[in-house]
């Protein structure tokens, strides 16, 4: 009994211990590295949980000129700003932080002077720090169900200790959140494979089978390339081994089907399509459309023979660097090509060799759908990263373990060098500080002034509604791609009381976007001549001696404004 009892209160303080150097690892990584968050996704996303958390519904306050002409079509429907609802992005992520946001109930309000916004320093990125030191507990558990603990505990090293993984944990992306998601659902397709060879309750088996399914709905209802992912997850888990097993794989996918078949129904309701508008992010950076010059536009000409011809010409020219350069980029370069190579490793377990052919395909089937739908800011093979760690370090093991390093002592001082290795650029990250800011474009003082200076039942156009809708809590619309089209909606759908720009436009391709690109008849708005017509005549630039931002609204909204420390004013003209 006393035995017993010794042994729980020591795998008690060695689970206290992880959890406690997970902590002081990532909460020092946090301290030393967030300056706030960069992206436009992870803005877009926080914007939609905290309007979730308000019980507004999943409405979005940050708007594209496209999303109103796709919404235009649905019959009966009349546009408005203050509560037109997201069909770009599935609702998993949002849900999870909304949630978050009741139990912590932070200050939306951004405090007068201060970089530091309490829904992202309080809620979303220790969530996503929460998220990354769950994956690594799945780790450890796939690692011990495949390769053994030795393989388990080193893996989970590395991935904490994996530059790229802190990056993600900061991010405010929900990559965190599909790498756990990934991680638990490989755990429970392996312990059903282990319940069926084991003769275990049929209970048990059905149990472990739903739970796979729940797990593969949230992955879907995450990020929508990752729905490749589900079919193969499904002949992984019946690979080899069971009878029938096409139809336990096919009941698997239609249990999948089910549980996520309430979104597809509101999507359809609400646009027409099961998937929304997302389906239309394959024209991002095609020839037809450069860059995301696409959700600028009001009334996009969508002729599918040109549509077909240049997402042809898209995945050729991508899916070859996607394989050559993402793959590479997720993690440590070592590990990655560890694990490359372990692909041509024949494992004695047979599950473990069907789990490598199935992740390999589901890499190359993840790279094709990042190929044609824009993999965003993160990684599009960063949810796999665990896995691609866990079999790099199995491979590793498998070299050490040969009779020229029969030496115990040997295999502790390489998988050590191992460890080392693959932390150097994290260690250098520490050592140097410098830590890059979002600004330019995104000073949350500005932007909160800025949006402040209008009221909530107003709208903003801008060239980053995402920010504006976070932290300036004003509906935004993206700057349209023609003054007219500005006009066009200004007068037809929303009312917009301030035009705001910043370096976002301004840097942009002065030949290609402004002389003879789609984006010309806002010139003289950006070199400050604006036309007499225009319906927002009133302007100030941002910060003050420099005019990296533009604000116009229509009457004399300020007095001199103080959005910040030091030289945070703007000039009035």
């Amino acid at each position: 009994m006393n035995s017993v009892t010794e042994g729980f209160f020591s795998r008690l303080m060695k689970i206290l211990i992880f959890i406690f150097v997970g902590f002081v690892l990532f909460g020092s990584y946090y301290i030393f590295q967030f300056r706030g968050l960069k992206y436009a996704e992870s803005m877009e996303l926080a914007q939609l949980a905290r309007n979730i958390s308000i019980g507004r519904g999943y409405v979005t306050s940050c708007i594209r000129p496209v999303d109103i002409w796709y919404l235009s079509d649905m019959p009966s429907y009349a546009f408005q700003a203050q509560s037109c609802p997201d069909i770009r992005n599935p609702p998993f992520f949002p849900s999870i932080v909304s949630m978050a946001f009741k139990v912590v109930k932070p200050a939306f309000t951004l405090k007068p002077g201060s970089l530091s916004f309490e829904p992202e320093t309080k809620v979303i990125i220790p969530l996503c720090i929460l998220f990354t030191l769950m994956t690594g507990m799945f780790i450890y558990l796939v690692g011990v169900k495949l390769f053994g603990w030795r393989v388990a505990v080193v893996g989970v090293l590395v991935f904490f200790l994996s530059k790229s993984v802190l990056d993600e944990s900061i991010s405010g992306l929900p990559s965190s959140l599909l790498m756990l998601l990934v991680s638990a659902v490989i755990c429970a397709a392996l312990s059903f494979r282990e319940a069926y060879e084991g003769n275990k309750p049929v209970r048990f088996m059905v149990l472990l089978f739903f739970i796979a399914a729940m797990l593969s709905a949230a992955i879907f209802l995450t990020s929508y390339k990752m729905s490749v992912f589900i079919p193969l997850l499904a002949f992984f888990m019946v690979s080899g081994f069971l009878r029938r097993s096409w139809h336990v794989a096919g009941a698997f996918l239609l249990v999948v089907l089910i549980i996520i078949s309430p979104w597809l129904v509101r999507n359809l309701k609400v646009s027409g399509n099961i998937a929304g508008i997302a389906h239309y992010s394959a024209l991002y950076e095609t020839a037809l459309y450069k860059n995301y010059s696409f959700d600028h536009e009001c009334s996009p000409t969508m002729n599918n023979t040109k549509i077909a011809r240049a997402l042809k010409q898209k995945f050729m020219t991508t899916f070859p660097e996607m394989c050559e350069t993402g793959l590479r980029t997720i993690g440590n370069g070592l590990i990655i090509c560890l694990f490359l190579v372990s692909v041509f490793n024949k494992y004695e377990r047979e599950e473990v060799n069907h789990l490598k052919w199935s992740l390999l395909v589901m890499l190359l089937l993840v790279a094709a759908a990042g190929a044609i739908f824009p993999a965003g800011n993160s990684n599009v093979f960063i949810p796999f990263l665990p896995l691609v760690i866990l079999y790099g370090v199995a491979f590793f093991f498998s070299i050490i373990d040969r009779d020229e390093f029969a030496d115990p002592a040997w295999k502790i001082t390489f998988a050590a060098v191992l460890v080392l290795l693959s932390a150097l650029p994290l260690v250098f990250a520490f050592s140097s500080r410098r830590v890059a800011s979002p600004y330019p474009p995104y000073y949350p003082p500005f932007i909160s002034y800025v949006s402040n200076l209008l009221t909530h039942e107003e709208t903003i156009c801008t060239d980053i509604p995402w920010a504006t809708a976070w932290y300036g809590n004003r509906n935004s619309i993206l700057l349209p791609a023609t003054i007219d089209e500005f006009k066009k909606i200004n007068e037809g759908k929303a009312r917009m009381a301030g035009l705001y720009l910043t370096t976002v436009t301004g840097d942009m391709p002065f030949n290609s976007t402004f002389v003879a690109g789609p984006m010309r008849s806002w010139l003289p708005v950006l070199n400050g001549n604006v036309p007499k017509d225009f319906p927002l005549m009133h302007g100030i630039t941002l910060p003050e001696g420099r005019n990296d931002q533009l604000f116009l609204t229509d009457k004399d909204r300020w007095a001199r404004p103080s959005v910040g420390a030091g030289s945070a004013s703007g000039s009035s003209k």
